[in-house]
């Protein structure tokens, strides 16, 4: 009797497909996870699945205390409920951290960051279901850390970021960027720096044949862009004009207040088959030079992110989109950010749109969040 009511307890009440959509619901509530993890093992294995299934740490001096990823690393079998995994190695700045300084000499801090990072590499080969991998470094040698991406059964990434934490830092080589693109043909997004200086040398086809996003700065542009069919090009910044016949969505963006804009009034000739441009830091006057070159652009984008460089009246900038629809026919809407003064969480953006400007009513914007448009922007197909 005793026995059976043991196993009653230990048996779901539900089915295993509705206990993972209700525990959807906590997937970012944490501590509400672990609590269900407790219950029983079916509970256990849905909880844990949401748990580790996306990791992000910051390896550095100030890094202490339990993390997810001490988990894993001490229990392999977890490792498979990893889809998502983002490591990040801050540049190490002894000048304005002087506590950190003490700790670093006190505890053998480089050591173990060197441990860690071995074992590490044993770790990434047992998540076999990683399918976004991001690591930010200035420091080449981490490159090991991708061995384990060798041979069969190695996981097989959807997304790879690797960036510098310095502005258009080189801390990934071409070289040792192919031989690990290599390994993943069914890379569908790439994001990271190159050095200009090798701007000349060329990914090798197939390596990344089925790209579909790329993101980087010039160097990584003309080093991988050439002979790919990529539909999303985010450039920060550069200029190219050979491949860009095939995107669909182009977002340009700047480097810091003093930053360079990429050329995009000698590209826009170029863009035969573009749907959506995205500008960050354009005003709308130099726009209107040359947005009519572009003969299937549906909608335009204007990002501020300096918080300067727009009318600050309405009617002076319904005036300039209205100048927008009458020399592109084919342009449907025009999404305009809101000063920092006037943003609230539901309204980041005015929403002209093509309709409401030929309509006899007086025409008031709409506004939307910056999620609802890139959704609109980004959605395949």
């Amino acid at each position: 009797m005793n026995s059976q009511a043991s196993e009653e307890c230990t048996d779901p009440a539900l089915p295993p497909e509705l206990l993972r959509l209700i525990l959807e619901n906590l997937k970012d509530d944490f501590p509400s996870l672990f609590s269900t993890s407790l219950v029983n093992r079916v509970f256990n294995d849905e909880s844990q699945r949401l748990l580790y299934r996306s990791i992000h740490i910051l390896l550095g001096p100030n890094s202490r205390g339990k993390h997810p990823l001490r988990t894993v690393l001490n229990n392999l079998s977890l490792a498979r409920y990893v889809h998502k995994f983002r490591l990040e190695e801050p540049e190490y700045n002894i000048i304005f951290d002087y506590p950190a300084l003490v700790e670093t000499l006190q505890s053998n801090h480089v050591q173990n960051q060197v441990a860690r990072f071995q074992q590490l590499q044993g770790g990434l080969r047992s998540m076999v279901n990683l399918k976004e991998l991001s690591i930010e470094t200035d420091k080449v040698d981490r490159w090991k850390v991708l061995n384990d991406f060798a041979g069969s059964g190695a996981p097989q990434l959807d997304k790879f970021r690797w960036m510098g934490n310095k502005p258009l830092s080189s801390s990934s080589s071409l070289q040792e960027l192919s031989a690990f693109l290599a390994r993943q043909p069914r890379l569908r997004q790439l994001e990271t720096e190159l050095n200009n200086r090798v701007s000349k040398e060329r990914l090798p086809l197939p390596i990344c044949a089925d790209l579909q996003v790329l993101m980087g700065n010039r160097g990584a542009v003309e080093a991988i862009l050439p002979g790919r069919k990529v539909s999303v090009l985010v450039w920060k910044p550069g200029h190219l004009s050979k491949e860009l016949r095939a995107l669909k969505v182009l977002s340009l963006h700047y480097l810091g207040w003093f930053g360079s804009m990429a050329p995009v009034h000698e590209m826009a000739k170029h863009l035969h088959t573009l749907r959506y441009l995205e500008l960050h830091n354009y005003n709308l006057e130099s726009i209107s030079e040359w947005i009519f070159e572009i003969p299937s652009l549906v909608g335009l984008v204007v990002a501020d992110d300096r918080n300067r460089r727009r009318y600050a009246d309405t009617s002076l900038r319904k005036s300039k989109v209205d100048y927008f629809f009458e020399i592109c026919p084919t342009l449907q809407f025009v999404a305009i950010e809101l000063s920092a003064s006037f943003k609230v969480p539901s309204r980041n953006f005015e929403w002209w749109s093509r309709v409401a400007s030929l309509s006899d009513d007086p025409n008031e914007p709409e506004y939307r969040r910056y999620s609802t448009i890139e959704k609109i922007i980004y959605s395949p197909g």
